[in-house]
């Protein structure tokens, strides 16, 4: 219920009345509040998002780089030791079972 005075009176659950009173001056109370107006939405490709864009081709653009033979040379030796490693590991396990078995 409004008054004269823009007070609001409204009843709570045990009956007493609740009396609110409005700060507002009557500019405020009747200019709406300005509408805020949405982001355009925008769609964007997988690879804009990751950043290929971004990222400045190479000289051969998207094809393999030539062969370097001292690269090339580098890997095998390279696998050559990992194997050569994964090779002595396994034998020391196979000498370690063998040796623990025929100690019973």
């Amino acid at each position: 219920m409004m008054t004269d005075d823009d007070d609001e009176v409204t009843r709570s659950r045990g009956g007493t009345p609740i009396r609110s009173v409005s700060m507002k001056t009557d500019e405020k109370r009747k200019t709406p509040p300005p509408r805020k107006s949405l982001p355009k939405m925008r769609l964007r490709t997988m690879a804009e998002v990751s950043g290929e864009h971004s990222r400045p081709l190479q000289v051969h653009g998207r094809l393999a780089p030539p062969r370097d033979p001292r690269e090339v040379a580098k890997r095998r030796a390279r696998d050559l030791v990992i194997w050569t490693c994964v090779a002595f590991i396994v034998a020391c396990a196979v000498t370690l079972g063998v040796w623990f078995l025929a100690r019973r």
